[in-house]
């Protein structure tokens, strides 16, 4: 009998126990600190609108914070852009990709003829969580409100 317990003794020795002093445990530490990251935003398929442009933003309390604007050139069409800073008067004019801080963001978009600054058709606003670079697909397009 001594034997066998022996060998086993050893084992809870060296594996060591989750409960003791020696600050071992056998679970690993999964949790990391949110990262922060670009934003990447794809279209669901968009039918009817080539030659019209998706026009999408990261709103924050005082308005756009970024723009990923991308031409619709065929029907149908997926399409994706990351977010970027932009000009005073253009959100096509980008300047540089945008490094959002790490937790949540709102993005809104809509399909925009060239040059009007009213949408003919919009995307559900969405919240996404930015936790290094990140991607969102927007959802179906539906009228304005």
């Amino acid at each position: 009998m001594i034997r066998t317990l022996l060998p086993l003794a050893l084992l809870v020795l060296a594996c060591g126990d989750k409960d003791d002093d020696t600050g071992f445990t056998a679970e690993a530490d999964t949790d990391t600190d949110p990262q922060p990251g670009t934003l990447t935003v794809t279209s669901a398929e968009i039918s009817g609108h080539t030659d019209n442009i998706l026009l999408a933003f990261v709103m924050e309390e005082d308005g756009p914070a970024a723009a990923a604007c991308m031409p619709i050139t065929s029907d149908p069409e997926v399409v994706s852009g990351t977010m970027m800073t932009f000009g005073d008067e253009n959100p096509c004019e980008a300047l540089e990709t945008v490094q959002f801080d790490a937790g949540d963001h709102e993005v809104s978009g809509g399909i925009y003829v060239a040059g009007q600054t009213v949408p003919e058709e919009c995307f559900p606003q969405v919240t996404v969580t930015i936790d290094g670079d990140t991607e969102v697909t927007l959802g179906a397009l539906e009228p304005c409100e």
